[in-house]
């Protein structure tokens, strides 16, 4: 590198920028081949993966030339002299061109038109670009109050009901729910339970209660305290004895 007077700084950033366009056009034909050959199609997740890691080279690389663009512009890049040129006069011409190729300039302009037509969208100029903008924030925010309404309709009237409305609408005669009594049916007598509850309550109270005293005596015997409750029933402190004497 003396014969183009650079540093050994530049000369870094040059081997940096070398890097970064390898990392782009690796990225690239990654993706690439997940798209063409890969099969099956990877999933969304996976393309919007690769999509985010090359756009995230591209950021990096489009501001690391903007912040050392007087580098580049004064570099003058020409072969060295042992350089087979005459063998090689391919490998030499796509090294020193300067303009794209032409199919990569028609991609370029294409994306330059694309990005024209969407600035001036945004900003409400450009004719029929703006237009078009217009038209799809109407039809977003059409279905946002859609979606919030029949969220609410929902909420409000739908979630406590038993059949869908295509099922009420073709008749719930003809709905299989594999029960042999109706909902309907299964509901009321829920409720008539509900109401029978009260009275079984005393009866279901003294069981619970020596449940209780039940559990409350294994626990005490595993931690080594014998002594009962007072709520407990003898057959349980003569069991508990007789293990005790058993020992």
């Amino acid at each position: 590198m003396a014969s183009l007077n650079l540093s050994m700084d530049e000369v870094k950033v040059l081997e940096s920028i070398r890097q970064r366009l390898t990392q782009v056009v690796s990225s690239l034909q990654k993706f690439k081949d997940d798209v063409a050959i890969g099969q099956p199609l990877p999933p969304a997740s996976s393309i919007q993966a690769s999509s985010t890691i090359i756009q995230q080279n591209l950021r990096t690389l489009t501001t690391y030339l903007s912040e050392n663009s007087s580098l580049l512009e004064r570099v003058a890049v020409h072969p060295a002299t042992n350089f087979p040129g005459r063998q090689q006069e391919n490998v030499l011409l796509q090294l020193l061109r300067k303009k794209p190729e032409p199919d990569v300039e028609e991609l370029l302009a294409r994306g330059r038109d694309t990005a024209a037509g969407l600035t001036s969208a945004a900003s409400g100029t450009g004719g029929d670009a703006g237009d078009a903008w217009t038209e799809q924030r109407e039809l977003w925010a059409w279905a946002r109050r859609y979606c919030d309404e029949r969220i609410g309709q929902y909420a409000m009237e739908e979630t406590h009901q038993v059949y869908t409305a295509e099922e009420r609408a073709a008749g719930l005669d003809t709905v299989r729910t594999g029960l042999r009594k109706g909902v309907d049916e299964q509901e009321d007598e829920s409720e008539d339970e509900d109401e029978e509850g009260g009275a079984e309550a005393k009866e279901t109270v003294p069981d619970e209660v020596r449940r209780v005293a039940r559990l409350k005596l294994v626990r005490d015997a595993i931690v080594g305290r014998f002594e009962l409750p007072p709520n407990a029933d003898w057959e349980s402190k003569r069991k508990l004895g007789m293990a005790v004497r058993g020992r």
